[in-house]
């Protein structure tokens, strides 16, 4: 959908797309019904500062590895439209590559949860970041559609059984008492991962090598 709005239409269509998805979905979660809320009012109350420091052994822990899955499936986010964009391909073909790549992680979603189940949490987490490495390498080498497709689809194939693994880990070590404090924690350090990857790109426009100028 968002490459056949970018090609009639341009990108401000898909902006105006992403904004009103947004908020068919906040309107969906306003909707829904809050099952906690007895459970709430009945439990002690503990301070976000104690339950930290109580539990910091897994937030020092589970807590790093929940930052480095965040900060590789931030990469393709970030990185690879940078790329498209300097091999020259269109914001229409970048897009649809982005579509068919989202199709490939949905594709793995039940496999990944069959694994996680029966397996444990490792054998899908490691796979979102060696994936994501693998496609870093071979990014460079990759200069038309077909090859940064090929670089998505592969990371595509790793994070997709990944899907779900950050509040996974976190519901597995979540305590009894004080269980959100330590997810929204959780949750707190994977979001921040995106941003702060993201500002060490600083120097990304300087050494990364340059088109030669159409003749």
């Amino acid at each position: 959908m968002g490459a056949a709005l970018i090609r009639v239409g341009g990108l401000t269509r898909v902006f105006w797309l992403a904004a009103a998805m947004s908020l068919v979905s906040a309107l969906l979660a306003r909707s829904m019904p809050d099952y906690g809320s007895e459970r709430r009012a009945t439990a002690p109350h503990l301070s976000v500062s104690s339950v930290l420091a109580a539990h910091r052994r897994t937030l020092l822990t589970v807590g790093v590895a929940v930052v480095i899955i965040s900060a590789s499936r931030a990469l393709r986010i970030g990185l690879l439209p940078l790329w498209a964009e300097h091999v020259g391909l269109s914001a229409s073909t970048t897009s649809l590559i982005f579509g068919v790549a989202a199709a490939v992680d949905l594709a793995f979603f039940w496999p990944g949860g069959w694994l996680m189940d029966n397996y444990g949490r490792f054998v899908v987490a490691v796979p979102v970041v060696a994936t994501t490495a693998i496609g870093c390498l071979l990014l460079p080498l990759s200069t038309t559609a077909v090859t940064v497709g090929a670089v998505m689809g592969l990371i595509a194939v790793g994070n997709g059984p990944g899907a779900g693994i950050v509040m996974t880990l976190g519901a597995d070590t979540a305590p009894v008492e004080g269980g959100a404090h330590t997810r929204a924690a959780g949750d707190c350090a994977a979001t921040s991962a995106a941003p702060a990857e993201r500002c060490s790109w600083g120097p990304w426009p300087r050494w990364r090598p340059r088109r030669p100028p159409a003749s």
